[in-house]
């Protein structure tokens, strides 16, 4: 366990917003920004320089904290943050995306021998599921998969860079209870990197709209290092380690939904990865309500489900109950999701009138063309 180091928290903040403030001005130099088009529907060109600012903040501070003992973490958001700038910048075919984070993750994950082996009790039969030689294939689906659930989610402002913050926030208290120690370097920089984004992505009262977006470059990379932190904290030497199924709920809300919308374009005969509006956070905007109401709504849902999976595990709940309570949840949403339209309806009921419609000052966007939702 390395020393904490509280300074690095504080440190991750200012440099992430630092440099982010510098980034937002040499946007349109970089040809960074995302113009509004018939997909993208948002007041003047923003900048998509978010991700680049995070990024960078985890490279240059992680680097300062431990050396090269998080290698693979910080080749891989380095090496999907490249990816989503040329995305951003000239757009790629999501074969194309899909193809690169494969192989990265394979040969990260490969190199590194940190892979999901053992997915725990998750039938209820008294004995755990070893994965054996299926630890790596299955640990590259899971990683690509949580890597495009949080590119996918990322359609308004605050939304992806919140889950995510959440999400990492329950993970460190999870290794916090798990072992009774904290690396506050690893967690908090990566928590003040993300805040330092959020600050000029989150609507508040100060700020009416984002003055930046995350952009592919950012959505791959916070979807890596959601993905890493939780094989990690899933690995059998670990000190902090945790079963599967509360990662899984824990990073639940845009896998959730992203199964869902992509079983839905199949069954409509399209390409699963084809762009539409139907994500739960389009859902919650044509049902009336606001941008800021739908956000906080989504957050909640999100704090929701990693509360269920760490308070739950280390309140008794067996794996098997975390499981199934898990799948029966996500038929539910599933099933509700089918009708979306009758959900709009049965929510605008009890929505109250949103200050603005979600029109061109109500952003349903999408930073990239793979990602209208």
């Amino acid at each position: 366990m390395h020393t904490v180091a509280y300074e690095y928290v504080p440190l991750s903040f200012l440099f992430s917003s630092g440099l982010l403030r510098l980034l937002i001005k040499s946007a349109p130099y970089m040809g960074l920004v995302d113009r509004p088009d018939e997909r993208k529907v948002h007041e003047g060109a923003i900048p998509v320089v978010g991700g680049l600012a995070v990024s960078a903040t985890l490279l240059v501070m992680l680097t300062i904290a431990y050396g090269s003992t998080y290698w693979d973490l910080l080749a891989g958001t380095t090496i999907l943050t490249l990816l989503g700038v040329v995305d951003d910048r000239r757009g790629l075919k999501a074969t194309t995306k899909l193809l690169v984070q494969a192989l990265l993750v394979s040969a990260l994950f490969g190199a590194g021998q940190m892979q999901i082996s053992n997915l725990g009790d998750l039938f209820g039969t008294g004995h755990r599921i070893e994965l054996e030689l299926l630890a790596l294939p299955f640990t590259v689906f899971a990683v690509v998969g949580v890597i495009n659930a949080v590119n996918m989610i990322d359609g308004a402002d605050g939304l992806a860079g919140g889950v995510v913050f959440i999400s990492i926030a329950w993970f460190l208290v999870a290794s916090m209870l798990a072992s009774g120690q904290v690396s506050v370097a690893l967690f908090g920089t990566m928590l003040a990197a993300i805040a330092g984004f959020l600050a000029f992505n989150m609507r508040s009262p100060w700020r009416r709209r984002a003055a930046c977006f995350l952009g592919d470059a950012g959505s791959l990379a916070l979807g890596f290092a959601l993905a890493w932190i939780a094989v990690e904290l899933t690995q059998e030497q670990s000190a902090r380690r945790i079963p599967a199924v509360v990662a899984l709920w824990v990073v639940g809300l845009p896998i959730m939904d992203t199964l869902s919308l992509m079983l839905r374009r199949l069954a409509k005969g399209r390409s699963p990865v084809s762009a539409d509006r139907d994500h739960l956070h389009h859902i919650l905007l044509r049902a009336g309500y606001s941008h800021g109401q739908m956000v906080a709504i989504l957050l909640l849902i999100s704090a929701i489900f990693g509360a269920v999976g760490v308070i739950g595990h280390y309140a008794g709940l067996s794996d098997a109950t975390l499981f199934y309570s898990y799948l029966a949840l996500a038929f539910a949403y599933h099933q509700a999701m089918m009708h979306a339209w009758r959900l709009a309806v049965l929510l605008r009921r009890n929505a109250q009138p949103a200050e603005n419609p979600p029109a061109a000052s109500q952003p349903v966007h999408a930073e990239n063309p793979v990602r209208e939702r």
